[in-house]
């Protein structure tokens, strides 16, 4: 079975372990192939994140894509398109904080954002 996703993962565990954020006792080993490939090619493709650079914070695979991911996806979106952050921004700073943080955060920037998301 681990052999398997192994093979499945393909490019993206390459990335994993070359970095050395990967183990086969690592969470990812226990996700499924359909949220692995759906949250990395939402990352890669719609955010525009590079794969090394996914490959770097692995946790992210195990958050979920409907609650987690896509939100802030669209926040920072609006964000850039408004030139409120730059488009350098890193993935970690995007998903790793607890919401609490990412809305005080980012919520400054952009009052009228959160107003609307609150609704």
């Amino acid at each position: 079975m681990g052999e398997q996703k192994l093979r499945f993962k393909g490019s993206w565990i390459c990335l994993e372990m070359r970095y050395g954020r990967f183990s086969k006792t690592s969470r990812c080993m226990a996700l499924s192939k359909k949220k692995v490939k759906g949250i990395m090619d939402f990352l890669v493709y719609k955010m525009g994140w590079q794969s090394a650079v996914v490959a770097r914070v692995p946790l992210v695979v195990g958050f979920s894509l409907e609650r987690r991911i896509m939100p802030r996806y669209s926040v920072v979106r609006v964000l850039l398109l408004n030139g409120l952050i730059k488009a350098d921004i890193s993935l970690s700073s995007v998903l790793m904080p607890a919401e609490k943080l990412f809305l005080e955060r980012f919520r400054r920037l952009c009052p009228s954002l959160f107003f609307k998301m609150n609704s």
